[in-house]
């Protein structure tokens, strides 16, 4: 008998914050299928082209100010996509912050350690793609052969 093994589209997650001697832990999940992967792909390039036109003036507090209101904006829109708004805001309700630029720093992180599971179920995408591509080369080449030989063989 054959076993198949296959990952849940949901990769779990916990949040640690510290705070003084407190910690919470916030329970979350990555959503790794391929509708909302596309999703965070999307919202990538949004961010892309949003801080790469803030990042060349910061000669100011208010230019400083204004770019660290962006990206806290779009980490929060990609966490969003990526662990839900529900974990989003629990994440920001444990750390005692108002909105998402006030936990900036706190939120980076999360995205960062969200962004390497990302990059590790697409590396593995990548992957059974390119077995399953190798395979049906192999089987159509046996299925060519089969069929030159059925020829041959009635001719």
């Amino acid at each position: 008998m054959r076993k198949v093994k296959a990952r849940s589209n949901k990769e779990p997650l916990e949040i640690e914050i510290e705070c003084g001697d407190d910690v919470t832990v916030v329970k979350a999940s990555i959503d790794c299928s391929t509708s909302n992967l596309l999703k965070l792909a999307e919202a990538s390039e949004k961010a892309k082209a949003a801080l790469g036109d803030i990042a060349k003036n910061l000669d100011s507090i208010e230019e400083i100010s204004r770019a660290n209101e962006v990206c806290a904006d779009q980490v929060a829109s990609a966490l969003e996509i990526a662990i839900g708004k529900g974990s989003f805001e629990t994440i920001l309700e444990a750390a005692g912050c108002e909105d998402a630029v006030d936990a900036l720093p706190i939120i980076t992180e999360v995205f960062l350690e969200v962004s390497e599971v990302i990059g590790e179920r697409s590396d593995a995408v990548k992957a059974r793609t390119k077995r399953f591509k190798d395979k049906s080369a192999h089987y159509l080449q046996g299925q060519q052969d089969a069929q030159t030989i059925s020829l041959t063989a009635g001719a």
